[in-house]
């Protein structure tokens, strides 16, 4: 029993000189603490809805040719939000006021007839 106790003995401290050279420490980076302030961010979906919200809503019908305002921007009354299209709308004071020529243009036609037919 003894010969096999020195036997196992031997062996073992035969590993233990083979494990004693251990690999070399890895490279690390260190640096120093600062303390700071960090700004703390995050993103969420959600909605909101404002302490008074207005129905916007167009005196005339027509095209859009600019929008004066931002999403969600504060506005003022009386403020130009949009511009739309002044063409057709031109166009129709165009045609009215040559109606108007035309019709005053034949008033007085019928005038001008009136005194010569009248005595």
């Amino acid at each position: 029993m003894v010969l096999v106790f020195v036997t196992v003995l031997g062996a073992g401290c035969e590993r233990r000189v083979a494990s004693a050279a251990a690999p070399p420490a890895p490279a690390v980076e260190v640096t120093p603490v600062i303390q700071k302030d960090v700004p703390v961010q995050g993103e969420w979906v959600g909605t909101l809805e404002g302490y008074v919200n207005a129905q916007i809503s167009p005196q005339v019908s027509g095209y859009l040719i600019r929008q004066d305002y931002h999403e969600g921007a504060l506005v003022k009354k009386g403020q130009v939000l949009f511009e739309i299209d002044p063409r057709p709308f031109q166009a129709a004071l165009d045609q009215a006021k040559g109606q108007l020529a035309q019709a005053e243009a034949q008033m007085a036609n019928a005038e001008l007839n009136v005194k010569r037919d009248i005595p």
